[in-house]
Order: structure tokens, then sequence, then C-alpha cells
């Protein structure tokens, strides 16, 4: 089994450093600059367009470049880049900072969710004993992401360009799997960071207790589209403010922080409405104790 910097992309990241050297211009934007890319493609022996008008056009050496700055191999200062001296120790740790970077820049998630979830599931099913493979694993793939309710109708069919596909290729590049699809030791410290790194799926099952739970630990801003996806599907959109005890069908939800950012402390209040005798809504309050 292949070590981390023995991988093909530490490797093209490694051939990248020595033709950046002591230096080569950037653009504004800290990546290389596109009437070079051709030359990085020769230097680290992967194919390149006539046209590139920038550097994603080349996942390669794209993938080389993120790779190379995420680890310090190259440091990028103003208009230029130049080689780092000495050169860094490369370990599983530093491998998972350069994969996530890579991963967040080169996987395209059809409902815009964050692409190291697609990796983090994609890892978890490739990590089990019988692993799906090839078309099993898209539709495993998708299966879990749904329940997740990270996608939707718009990840349905999809072929050319699966999100499942573009993580798969990118682990086999860094070495967290392995030219069968067995998860390597890269591949395990990866599902470790992902698994501490992405909060859990919020989903209509869960009770409000570990509702609470799972919204205390998310980004504010994420909220809101936890909450819509806890509330029952059938039960109407998401309104504001809360209505009365008989207001018409529909679910309500509201999220309030405290206004000191520190140690949020969260209660909860629900209540079921009835409409003609029938349970038909469920009405949700979050705030601070």
């Amino acid at each position: 089994m292949l070590s981390v910097a023995e991988s093909p992309v530490f490797a093209a990241a490694h051939a990248l450093a020595a033709w950046v050297g002591e230096g080569r211009a950037v653009t504004p934007g800290g990546v290389l600059k596109p009437t070079l890319v051709p030359d990085v493609a020769k230097a680290i022996n992967v194919p390149c367009p006539i046209k590139v008008r920038r550097l994603s056009d080349v996942p390669e050496v794209f993938r080389a470049w993120l790779t190379a700055v995420a680890i310090e191999m190259i440091t990028v200062s103003g208009a230029r880049a130049v080689r780092s001296e000495p050169e860094p120790h490369l370990d599983a740790a530093r491998g998972y900072v350069a994969l996530e970077q890579v991963i967040a820049a080169q996987v395209t998630d059809p409902c815009g969710a964050d692409p190291r979830i697609c990796c983090q599931v994609t890892l978890d099913l490739l990590a089990e004993e019988e692993p799906p493979l090839g078309q099993a694993l898209r539709r495993e793939v998708e299966a879990v992401m749904r329940q997740r309710r990270d996608w939707d109708w718009r990840a349905s069919g999809l072929i050319d360009g699966h999100p499942a596909d573009q993580v798969v290729t990118i682990l086999r590049e860094f070495g967290a799997l392995d030219t069968r699809l067995n998860v390597t030791e890269l591949g395990e410290h990866a599902r470790r960071e992902l698994a501490d790194r992405i909060p859990l799926p919020v989903t209509p099952d869960l009770d409000a207790a570990e509702v609470l739970r799972r919204v205390a630990m998310s980004a504010e801003e994420d909220v809101p589209e936890l909450l819509r996806r806890w509330r029952i599907p059938d039960y109407g959109s998401l309104v504001r403010p809360p209505r009365p005890r008989n207001c018409p069908v529909g679910c309500s939800v509201v999220a309030l922080r405290p206004s000191a950012p520190v140690n949020p402390r969260w209660h909860f209040g629900a209540f079921r409405g009835q409409r003609k005798g029938t349970e038909r809504y469920k009405e949700v309050h979050l705030g601070t104790a």
C-alpha cells in the first residue's frame, strides 16, 4: 500500500512545487496564471487542452495546486508563488487538510449541499464489509443523501458527473482508496475527521430533544434549514411568526439565539393543534432559556 507521500496527487504536488522553484506569477486571486498551466501540465505529466482560460480547466493541475498550497509546499505572497523550504513532512493529518479543500473545490453537488457530506457517505459505504460498487454505489449514496434530506429530486438520474464518481476519483488520487477501492489509512483518518466536522442530519423522525441537540451543534445560519427539514412535509410550508392554536393547517418555526454568543442555551416548546378533531399540524418554538 502506498504511503501518503507516494500517492499520485502528492507526487504531482511535489513536482509542481519543484517547477515553481524560486517564483512564478499568480493571479490577483492567488492561483497560477492560465498561461502557465500548460507548462505545469507537462511538468506533472498530464494532458492539457490547447486553450486554457483558468486553472480549473485542467483538474489534475488544479488538484495539484490546491494540494501544494494546502500542505505548504508552496507559499503565495503578493503576485508570486515560491517553493517552501524545507519541504513539510507529509502524514495523514496534512493529507486530510488538502483532501478537504480539493473535495470542496472539485465536487459539484446537484442540490448545493456541502460536498464533504457526499464524501463522508461514500467513504462510509465503501468501508462496509461488502461495499457497493459502480452503479450500486451511486444508488446507495443517493439513498443516504435523500434520507439525510441533503438531496432531493435534482439528484435523480445522474450519470455523467455523478458526485460519488467525482469523490471516488479524488479519494483514489489521494490514496484514501486503493486500486480495489478499499479504504486506506488516510481514508479512515478522513472518516474520523468528517464525523467530527459534519453535523448530524436533522430528519422528521427525530424527537424534539435530539433535534435541539443537533441544532445546537450547527452554525446559526443553518438552523432555519435544519428546522425546515424536521417539519412534517405534508403539513405546509414554513411560516413566521407562530400562529395561535386555532391557526390553519401548517408548520410554524422560529429560531432565536441569545444576544451573548457564549454557550447558548436552548429551550423547546411545541404543541399539536387540532382541526375538526384531527391532529393536523405541528408548531415549534425554539428560543433561549
